[in-house]
């Protein structure tokens, strides 16, 4: 705590002047101006070292997902094609990416049915339930196995899925193309 008064005291004159005063004439305004200074010398310290982690945090972030879409990266070779004398490109897939999952991972739940009203209603439960159902319905996921992606008990998956159906049933007022549900 010494070294941060003495950076305190140091970082202005004015500091030096007030802390003087307040000592020799142990008033109480010139401590609360004391005080007063000292606190947002600290407010500033903490503020600046939130900013910095921040923006550390940040940068890493920022890295490790270019690092990932640099991994994903699909390599493009030029060949010359001997038959016709030209330049022919050639492509090594990506063997990680499965491109069923990349395309069912980015699809759009709200868009699933023709029907308006239903499209509503999905859009009005949570983005929880909205993932689990389009696990369970859509990609045809075992509970267990939307449990385990998700990191949730099957319970959880099974509770967060059944509100999400009453949430849709009770928007739809219990109808849906002419049927009770």
């Amino acid at each position: 705590m010494h070294n941060l008064a003495v950076k305190f005291l140091n970082e202005d004159k004015e500091n030096i002047k007030i802390y003087s005063k307040a000592i020799n004439s142990q008033e109480q305004y010139h401590i609360d101006i004391l005080v007063d200074r000292f606190y947002n010398y600290m407010f500033k310290l903490y503020f600046i070292s939130y900013i910095e982690k921040s923006l550390k945090l940040k940068s890493l972030e920022f890295k490790r997902k270019i690092n990932k879409l640099k991994e994903r990266e699909i390599y493009v070779l030029n060949i010359l094609d001997d038959g016709f004398e030209e330049e022919r490109i050639n492509t090594i897939a990506d063997k990680s990416i499965n491109i069923i999952d990349e395309i069912c991972s980015e699809a759009d739940i709200k868009n699933m049915s023709s029907n308006t009203k239903l499209n509503e209603a999905i859009q009005n439960i949570t983005s929880k339930q909205r993932t689990i159902l389009f696990m369970r319905y859509i990609q045809d996921k075992e509970e267990k196995q939307i449990a385990k992606e998700l990191n949730l008990s099957k319970q959880a998956v099974n509770k967060v899925k059944l509100a999400g159906l009453k949430n849709i049933r009770d928007y739809l007022g219990g109808d849906i193309y002419g049927r009770v549900i």
